[in-house]
């Protein structure tokens, strides 16, 4: 049961760190440089290097038994607007998690047994 809890919390969190990285677009005109400055600031008014979006176990790339991965990709010199990834691994395979999570540049969530390793645009998708 925990394993399957821990599972949805990945799927809900792949969502909370996409809406968070889009927020942090949109306000800042950029993709965020890593998860860390989408977390809360230590003192003071939200910014560009601490946006306040996630909390800081999401901003510190873990929760709930996950490891999270957020990588820019597509980018390029001539302006084409730049893509990210996200991947969501278990931190103990078959303990805190069997099926790993990925977020593809156009949004499609995919999951699969990866014994733990990262997921690809090949695993099925998720609803």
């Amino acid at each position: 049961a925990e394993i399957k809890n821990n599972e949805q919390s990945a799927i809900d969190n792949m969502k909370t760190l996409a809406e968070a990285i889009e927020t942090y677009r949109k306000t800042y005109t950029r993709l965020p440089d890593n998860l860390a400055v989408l977390g809360p600031p230590p003192k003071g008014p939200a910014k560009s290097e601490k946006a306040d979006l996630i909390g800081a176990d999401l901003a510190e790339g873990r929760k709930d038994g996950y490891s999270f991965r957020y990588v820019i990709v597509g980018a390029n010199s001539s302006g084409a607007p730049a893509k990210y990834e996200l991947a969501a691994i278990p931190t103990e395979y078959g303990r805190t998690g069997s099926l790993s999570f990925f977020r593809d540049d156009s949004g499609v969530l995919h999951g699969a047994d990866r014994r733990g390793a990262v997921g690809s645009v090949t695993d099925p998708t998720v609803e």
